[in-house]
């Protein structure tokens, strides 16, 4: 720096030689080689962990069936076990007085 003020360059050496046209053409084509074989990795990775996630999605899903059918068959053996509880139920009820009847007629005859 001068005591007037910064020096100015007014010219610019290249940091790079030129380079030929050639030269730019293989460089573009190499970065969009990279660019393509970065988008294919990336887009089988995506498409491999979706994958995977409909498999245990599809997986959950056979689980949740299963115990959705387990549920309504338990629901129908409770039923039918309440159904023959109230049928055992309504005859313990008509034996006992059926018995009490007889106990009475048995009193009377006495």
């Amino acid at each position: 720096m001068h005591a007037d003020g910064p020096t100015r360059c007014t010219r610019v050496t290249p940091i790079h030689p030129p380079h030929r046209p050639q030269e730019l053409q293989e460089a573009l084509n190499r970065a969009r080689q990279e660019t393509e074989d970065a988008i294919q990795t990336h887009n089988k990775k995506y498409n491999d962990m979706l994958a995977e996630r409909l498999r245990a999605e599809d997986s959950l899903s056979e689980q949740l069936s299963a115990l959705r059918k387990q549920l309504e068959a338990l629901g129908r053996s409770k039923e039918d076990l309440e159904g023959q509880f109230g049928d055992a139920r309504t005859r313990w009820d008509q034996e006992r007085v059926k018995l009490h009847e007889d106990h009475k007629v048995r009193s009377v005859i006495r």
